[in-house]
């Protein structure tokens, strides 16, 4: 999540940026999954972590473990395992949007997790256009 603060060349002020979101994303799923999320951070009272004003991929292991730095899961399969298991984004987004979503991916991950991005790119190129 990235503050933007606000600037006398920003008429509206400040504004929140979520990064963890792609455009694959299906829109309503990620805002209720990012909402779910910040009201069980109140409800629970959790704290934030010291904020990390540097790329944190610039930093050694040792330094992102000593700052409480986790990385996201880089391998498919192991991220929709995460969705599957998490008794929180259930409780949140409920069992058939969930059951839906992993699904969905793990068909795609089937089908599509062998191509490079090249060849992703070429077999989807025009697959939503009109």
């Amino acid at each position: 999540m990235r503050f933007v603060k606000g600037s006398p060349g920003a008429v509206y002020g400040a504004n929140v940026e979520v990064k963890v979101v792609d455009p694959s994303a299906n829109p309503y799923l990620a805002s209720a999954a990012i909402l779910g999320l910040a009201l069980d951070g109140n409800i629970h009272e959790a704290v934030l972590p010291p904020e990390t004003t540097i790329d944190p991929a610039k930093l050694s292991d040792a330094d992102r473990d000593a700052a409480g730095i986790v990385c996201l899961a880089a391998d498919q399969s192991e991220v929709i395992a995460a969705l599957d298991n998490s008794k929180l984004m259930r409780s949140i987004l409920g069992d058939p949007a969930v059951d839906m979503v992993v699904a969905v991916r793990r068909l795609e991950h089937e089908c599509y997790g062998d191509l490079g991005p090249e060849q992703l790119a070429d077999k989807f190129r025009m697959a939503w256009s009109l």
